[in-house]
């Protein structure tokens, strides 16, 4: 399965796949301005619907006729990052508020606030029980990888010493993946929990590329597989990059043998954000 939007005069609409072109699905709501899918688990899919000047965060399973408005009540924008089972997480704002990072379970009521104390933050993914994005620690402070588990007083900032900023995309169990700026560059980041955990994926690469980005994780049987991208050196290519390591003891995270192969390419680049307005 997959998702994304395909666009219709000029009009983007939420679209699932079943590996096929024929196979296409047009998920887009009746009323919305445009639509596109972020995020597939299982048979549900999470993204979002622009009705007029608000943008909602919305889930379906399978059909236009299922979509769920996850949208809170008295939200302006709202916005979703990643879904497990039973699990969505992204973003909303109130007014001309910052983004606040989020938790729903499958109904706009249902949302658990995760920003506490943070200036701002968004939700990027989500294992069901662990929660991954970025936040604001501090009014015009950088951006901070963050981890959660469930609840606002549970953030752990995952952002490297010596860093510019840091955001996290993926999780699963104990494990993060995300990306860190050094400077003006990014580099794909693993990480166990803490900022004292952070592994550079990008020192696996072969020379040629000068940035690189890890957006999502599974753990397969004995093995941790990432999957990201990486740009060349002349910024002109990024090539999807997939990192595979055996899952480590806990005495040897920082020494992780991750692998990779070079899966795809292509000739241009696209961070994608949610739908809320954040502090950058």
């Amino acid at each position: 399965m997959q998702g994304g939007f395909a666009v219709f005069s000029s009009v983007a609409h939420a679209a699932l796949w079943y590996g096929t072109a024929s196979s296409f699905v047009d998920l887009h709501p009746t009323g919305a301005n445009s639509s596109s899918v972020t995020s597939i688990y299982g048979l549900e899919q999470g993204g979002g619907a622009q009705f007029g000047s608000s943008g909602h965060a919305v889930l379906w399973s399978g059909s236009a006729a299922s979509m769920i408005d996850l949208h809170p009540d008295g939200a302006s924008n709202s916005g979703l990052g990643g879904i497990a089972p039973g699990q969505q997480v992204g973003a909303y704002s109130v007014g001309t508020s910052y983004a606040r990072a989020g938790i729903w379970a499958g109904s706009a009521n249902s949302l658990v606030d995760l920003n506490g104390s943070l200036v701002a933050s968004g939700a990027q993914g989500t294992d069901g029980l662990h929660q991954v994005g970025w936040g604001e620690i501090t009014p015009s402070s950088r951006l901070h990888a963050i981890l959660w588990s469930g609840t606002a007083a549970s953030w752990i900032d995952l952002t490297p010493a010596g860093s510019d900023s840091a955001e996290a995309y993926g999780v699963t169990g104990n494990y993060q993946v995300g990306f860190t700026y050094f400077g003006i560059t990014p580099f794909a980041s693993f990480w166990s929990g803490s900022s004292q955990s952070w592994v550079n994926l990008h020192q696996f690469l072969p020379a040629g590329y000068r940035s690189s980005y890890a957006y999502s994780i599974v753990q397969s049987d004995n093995q941790l597989i990432v999957g990201g991208y990486a740009v060349n050196d002349a910024g002109t290519v990024a090539e999807a990059i997939m990192w595979v390591s055996p899952v480590p003891e806990p005495a040897t995270i920082g020494v992780l043998a991750f692998g990779l192969a070079l899966i795809a390419r292509r000739s241009s680049t696209c961070i994608s954000r949610l739908g809320v307005k954040r502090r950058c």
